[in-house]
């Protein structure tokens, strides 16, 4: 079984990087063609770390899903994402955006089409993905990402339970208002005398300052029914990594975390993708490959 996974998963990489080069080269002649009842496409980014050989601290595997927004969620209720897609790899950032570019074309996205990014303020994901691969989307913090960073930030900067609680309440809902230079400022002007706690300070400064651009009042986005989760893409790192490669004991390669990666993302994409490769067939370059469920 171990040598059949890695053959096939050699042969789809193979197969994946000569259809996203021509996918790259000739977007026009393999773009699903019509109109979605929502036009809005989403990518949502996100990464997982495996034990590796190659050091102590592991290796992280990066991940995007895509979709496109059949629904505009009303509160309360929750959503189903019926046309995805899943690309992963465990060889960096240009690669994953790489493979999410010609995914998405595939999938019939173009620059005109409003386009949703979605990640949790890392930097590959603001400088690789968006910069690079998609510098026409709508970048977006995700918002339980953004709270989070504040009250771990609030905890080191104030001992006193009491402050931390006071204080990261305060921020928080600036921060969901949109208030996000007074935010700043008033974070700017905090006298701290420790030095862990400045140093607190200092990382959530530059966090916001960071993801600027995509943050924004999320108190209307949610009253909207817009999406400000990456939910999405953590629930696919537990799908395409997490239940397969941290299991006890394991312990991987670059190239053969690789490979599973690759066939459990071809695998949970669907769209006949998995028995199209066992057939030997083209699997993204066909002519309007995508079509509308």
């Amino acid at each position: 079984m171990h040598g059949l996974t890695q053959r096939a998963g050699q042969a789809y990489l193979e197969q994946r990087e000569r259809e996203a080069a021509a996918l790259s080269e000739n977007p026009d002649g393999y773009r699903q063609v019509g109109g979605r009842p929502n036009g809005l496409f989403c990518v949502q980014a996100d990464g997982g770390f495996v034990p590796t050989r190659e050091g102590q601290e592991g290796m992280e595997g990066k991940i995007a899903k895509l979709w496109w927004d059949y629904f505009r969620k009303k509160r309360g209720t929750r959503p189903v994402i019926r046309e995805k897609g899943y690309v992963a790899t465990f060889q960096g950032a240009e690669t994953l955006g790489e493979l999410a570019l010609a995914l998405s074309i595939a999938m019939g996205a173009t620059e005109m089409t409003p386009l949703l990014l979605l990640g949790d303020g890392a930097e590959w994901i603001r400088k690789v993905l968006w910069e690079i691969y998609f510098p026409w989307a709508v970048y977006r913090l995700d918002w339980r990402h953004l709270r989070n960073y504040v009250w771990r930030a609030v905890r080191v900067m104030w001992p006193d339970p009491a402050r931390q609680v006071e204080q990261g309440r305060r921020w928080v809902q600036w921060l969901w208002d949109g208030c996000v230079d007074e935010f700043l400022a008033e974070v700017r002007r905090v006298p701290l005398r420790r030095p862990a706690a400045r140093e607190a300070r200092d990382k959530l400064l530059k966090y916001v300052a960071d993801n600027r651009e995509g943050m924004g009042c999320y108190h209307l986005w949610y009253e909207q029914g817009e999406i400000i989760s990456s939910s999405v893409v953590e629930k696919a790192v537990d799908e395409v990594i997490v239940r397969r490669q941290k299991k006890r004991g394991m312990v991987w390669s670059r190239a053969g975390a690789d490979v599973v990666a690759a066939l459990r993302s071809l695998w949970l994409t669907g769209e006949g993708l998995w028995e199209r490769f066992w057939r030997g067939q083209p699997l993204l370059v066909r002519e309007h490959a995508w079509s509308p469920i």
